[in-house]
């Protein structure tokens, strides 16, 4: 009985799909976002980097892949699977603050206060 895992390059199929043969291993390499990996069909064997538990995914489960850690992958006995990035958005932009009215002023009383201030200023 053969027990070396041979490792290679994963397989692309034409609808951005991975596939791992019986057999192979793929290391997929820690980047700085966070990944999804979502399994299609078969089984799959997963171990990241520092961490000590194992994973195993059937067809329609997913993990979310930590920035910064490898991750070790093998089918049971193969796998299909996608590897997605998951949604970044930049940070918001604080809004302007806008004065506030002092208690019992009418709006008009207000504006009469802070508009001439604000023209003299440009």
């Amino acid at each position: 009985m053969n027990t070396r895992i041979k490792t290679s390059s994963p397989q692309p199929r034409n609808d951005a799909r991975w596939f791992l043969p019986q057999g192979r291993a793929l290391t997929l390499p820690g980047v700085s976002l966070p990944r999804r990996l979502r399994l299609v069909e078969g089984r799959l064997w997963l171990t990241e980097e520092g961490r000590r538990e194992d994973h195993w995914l059937e067809a329609g489960d997913s993990l979310r892949l930590e920035p910064g850690r490898s991750v070790l992958a093998e089918g049971w006995p193969t796998a299909s699977f996608e590897v997605l990035e998951e949604p970044h958005w930049p940070p918001r932009r604080a809004k302007a603050a806008r004065p506030a009215a002092a208690p019992g002023l009418s709006l008009a009383s207000a504006l009469r206060r802070v508009l001439p201030a604000r023209i003299a200023a440009s």
